[in-house]
Protein backbone atom coordinates (compact mmCIF):
# COMPACT_ATOMS: atom_id res chain seq x y z
CA UNK A 1 0.00 0.00 0.00
CA UNK A 2 2.56 2.12 0.69
CA UNK A 3 4.51 1.58 -2.65
CA UNK A 4 0.81 2.20 -4.69
CA UNK A 5 0.82 5.97 -2.16
CA UNK A 6 4.28 7.09 -3.06
CA UNK A 7 3.50 5.43 -7.10
CA UNK A 8 0.52 7.59 -7.47
CA UNK A 9 2.12 10.89 -5.74
CA UNK A 10 5.13 10.18 -7.67
CA UNK A 11 2.95 10.80 -10.86
CA UNK A 12 0.95 13.35 -9.86
CA UNK A 13 4.45 15.27 -8.98
CA UNK A 14 5.42 14.44 -12.83
CA UNK A 15 1.92 15.86 -14.10
CA UNK A 16 2.14 18.80 -12.18
CA UNK A 17 5.85 19.14 -13.04
CA UNK A 18 4.24 18.79 -16.67
CA UNK A 19 1.35 21.14 -16.51
CA UNK A 20 4.07 24.20 -15.38
CA UNK A 21 6.62 23.47 -18.01
CA UNK A 22 3.73 23.88 -20.81
CA UNK A 23 2.26 26.64 -18.96
CA UNK A 24 5.98 28.40 -18.74
CA UNK A 25 6.33 27.65 -22.01
CA UNK A 26 3.12 28.92 -23.61
CA UNK A 27 3.39 32.62 -21.01
CA UNK A 28 6.74 32.71 -22.89
CA UNK A 29 5.30 32.26 -26.57
CA UNK A 30 2.97 34.74 -25.89
CA UNK A 31 5.66 37.43 -25.10
CA UNK A 32 5.30 39.24 -28.94
CA UNK A 33 6.49 42.18 -30.25
CA UNK A 34 6.26 43.55 -33.82
CA UNK A 35 9.16 44.07 -36.48
CA UNK A 36 9.36 46.38 -39.35
CA UNK A 37 11.27 46.70 -42.47
CA UNK A 38 11.87 49.99 -44.89
CA UNK A 39 10.65 47.86 -47.38
CA UNK A 40 6.96 47.89 -45.87
CA UNK A 41 6.10 44.42 -44.31
CA UNK A 42 5.10 44.33 -40.65
CA UNK A 43 5.18 41.05 -38.61
CA UNK A 44 5.39 40.08 -35.13
CA UNK A 45 7.46 37.07 -33.04
CA UNK A 46 8.16 35.80 -29.73
CA UNK A 47 10.72 37.83 -28.29
CA UNK A 48 11.34 34.58 -25.40
CA UNK A 49 12.16 32.19 -28.13
CA UNK A 50 14.33 34.26 -30.98
CA UNK A 51 15.85 37.38 -31.29
CA UNK A 52 17.22 39.32 -34.34
CA UNK A 53 20.30 38.67 -35.49
CA UNK A 54 22.21 42.49 -35.02
CA UNK A 55 24.19 41.82 -38.30
CA UNK A 56 20.91 41.10 -40.08
CA UNK A 57 18.15 43.12 -39.10
CA UNK A 58 16.38 44.74 -42.30
CA UNK A 59 20.14 44.85 -43.52
CA UNK A 60 19.93 46.44 -47.28
CA UNK A 61 22.23 44.67 -49.99
CA UNK A 62 22.55 47.03 -52.56
CA UNK A 63 24.51 44.89 -55.07
CA UNK A 64 21.66 42.41 -54.63
CA UNK A 65 18.84 44.95 -54.05
CA UNK A 66 17.42 42.90 -51.23
CA UNK A 67 16.45 43.58 -47.64
CA UNK A 68 16.98 40.76 -45.19
CA UNK A 69 15.74 40.09 -42.07
CA UNK A 70 17.22 37.25 -39.66
CA UNK A 71 16.27 35.43 -36.57
CA UNK A 72 17.98 32.99 -34.23
CA UNK A 73 16.84 31.02 -31.43
CA UNK A 74 17.42 32.44 -27.93
CA UNK A 75 17.78 28.95 -26.65
CA UNK A 76 19.05 27.16 -29.84
CA UNK A 77 21.32 29.82 -31.12
CA UNK A 78 22.50 29.38 -34.78
CA UNK A 79 21.08 26.10 -35.53
CA UNK A 80 17.68 27.95 -35.87
CA UNK A 81 17.48 30.60 -38.56
CA UNK A 82 14.43 32.55 -38.91
CA UNK A 83 14.15 35.04 -42.08
CA UNK A 84 12.24 37.43 -44.27
CA UNK A 85 13.76 38.41 -47.49
CA UNK A 86 12.52 40.99 -49.93
CA UNK A 87 14.18 41.33 -53.56
CA UNK A 88 13.57 42.40 -57.21
CA UNK A 89 11.99 39.53 -59.38
CA UNK A 90 14.37 39.61 -62.06
CA UNK A 91 12.68 36.98 -63.71
CA UNK A 92 9.55 38.13 -63.29
CA UNK A 93 8.41 34.95 -62.80
CA UNK A 94 6.11 33.32 -60.52
CA UNK A 95 6.18 32.20 -56.59
CA UNK A 96 6.22 28.55 -57.76
CA UNK A 97 9.32 29.40 -60.29
CA UNK A 98 11.31 31.32 -57.75
CA UNK A 99 11.25 28.66 -55.25
CA UNK A 100 11.81 26.10 -58.04
CA UNK A 101 15.06 28.08 -59.33
CA UNK A 102 16.57 29.71 -56.21
CA UNK A 103 15.38 27.99 -53.03
CA UNK A 104 14.70 23.90 -54.31
CA UNK A 105 18.42 23.35 -55.87
CA UNK A 106 19.56 24.36 -51.85
CA UNK A 107 17.00 21.66 -50.12
CA UNK A 108 17.16 17.75 -49.95
CA UNK A 109 14.19 15.84 -49.29
CA UNK A 110 10.82 17.38 -49.95
CA UNK A 111 7.49 16.92 -47.93
CA UNK A 112 5.40 19.73 -49.25
CA UNK A 113 5.50 21.90 -52.75
CA UNK A 114 2.61 23.66 -53.39
CA UNK A 115 0.67 26.56 -54.73
CA UNK A 116 -1.00 28.62 -51.89
CA UNK A 117 -3.17 31.35 -52.33
CA UNK A 118 -2.82 34.24 -49.71
CA UNK A 119 -5.03 36.69 -50.63
CA UNK A 120 -6.89 38.34 -53.98
CA UNK A 121 -4.23 40.44 -54.67
CA UNK A 122 -1.22 38.36 -53.80
CA UNK A 123 -0.13 34.13 -55.22
CA UNK A 124 2.33 31.95 -53.24
CA UNK A 125 4.43 28.89 -53.42
CA UNK A 126 5.60 26.66 -50.54
CA UNK A 127 8.46 24.62 -50.20
CA UNK A 128 8.65 21.95 -46.79
CA UNK A 129 11.04 18.68 -46.23
CA UNK A 130 14.53 17.87 -44.61
CA UNK A 131 17.94 18.54 -45.77
CA UNK A 132 19.12 22.11 -46.39
CA UNK A 133 22.58 22.55 -48.05
CA UNK A 134 25.64 23.08 -46.05
CA UNK A 135 28.20 22.86 -49.11
CA UNK A 136 27.99 21.88 -52.38
CA UNK A 137 26.15 18.93 -52.78
CA UNK A 138 25.77 18.05 -49.19
CA UNK A 139 23.05 18.60 -46.83
CA UNK A 140 22.11 18.73 -43.22
CA UNK A 141 19.28 17.23 -41.20
CA UNK A 142 17.62 20.43 -40.57
CA UNK A 143 14.31 20.93 -41.02
CA UNK A 144 12.81 23.72 -43.36
CA UNK A 145 9.82 25.94 -44.36
CA UNK A 146 9.79 27.87 -47.27
CA UNK A 147 7.19 30.62 -48.56
CA UNK A 148 7.63 32.76 -51.52
CA UNK A 149 5.13 35.59 -52.42
CA UNK A 150 4.46 38.03 -55.65
CA UNK A 151 1.89 40.04 -55.92
CA UNK A 152 -0.54 39.18 -59.01
CA UNK A 153 -0.97 42.73 -60.56
CA UNK A 154 2.97 43.66 -60.64
CA UNK A 155 5.70 40.63 -60.48
CA UNK A 156 8.41 43.26 -59.80
CA UNK A 157 8.94 41.86 -56.08
CA UNK A 158 9.27 38.96 -54.28
CA UNK A 159 9.11 38.35 -50.61
CA UNK A 160 10.79 35.24 -49.06
CA UNK A 161 9.57 34.41 -45.63
CA UNK A 162 11.06 30.58 -43.91
CA UNK A 163 12.93 28.95 -41.59
CA UNK A 164 15.78 26.07 -41.33
CA UNK A 165 15.84 23.98 -37.36
CA UNK A 166 16.71 21.75 -36.20
CA UNK A 167 13.79 18.35 -36.38
CA UNK A 168 13.68 16.99 -33.35
CA UNK A 169 12.27 21.11 -32.21
CA UNK A 170 10.34 21.66 -35.71
CA UNK A 171 7.15 21.60 -34.07
CA UNK A 172 7.92 23.91 -31.96
CA UNK A 173 9.69 26.25 -34.40
CA UNK A 174 7.36 25.42 -37.62
CA UNK A 175 4.69 26.92 -35.24
CA UNK A 176 6.54 30.25 -34.58
CA UNK A 177 7.56 30.63 -38.25
CA UNK A 178 3.43 30.41 -38.64
CA UNK A 179 2.21 32.76 -35.81
CA UNK A 180 4.64 34.65 -38.02
CA UNK A 181 3.42 34.46 -41.21
CA UNK A 182 0.32 34.89 -39.87
CA UNK A 183 0.66 38.07 -38.39
CA UNK A 184 2.95 39.53 -41.78
CA UNK A 185 1.08 42.58 -42.98
CA UNK A 186 2.36 43.45 -46.61
CA UNK A 187 2.58 46.60 -48.33
CA UNK A 188 -0.25 47.70 -50.36
CA UNK A 189 2.58 48.77 -52.82
CA UNK A 190 5.83 46.77 -53.11
CA UNK A 191 9.23 48.43 -53.10
CA UNK A 192 10.30 47.16 -56.40
CA UNK A 193 7.78 47.78 -58.80
CA UNK A 194 6.86 48.18 -62.36
CA UNK A 195 9.27 46.25 -63.83
CA UNK A 196 7.64 43.39 -64.88
CA UNK A 197 4.88 45.62 -67.17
Amino acid sequence: MDRQWADARRQREQDEQRRAEEERRQRELQQRTTVGSASGWTLNYSTSLLEISPLANDQYDPQKQTYTTIWHSRQHGAQVVMYVQVSPNERCGSAQQFITEQIRPRRSQIGRAQEVNTSPVRAGFVLEGRGTAIAQGSFDDRSYYDFATIRRDDRSTITNIGGRFPAEFSDLYRAELLRMMNSMQLPSRDIFNDRCS
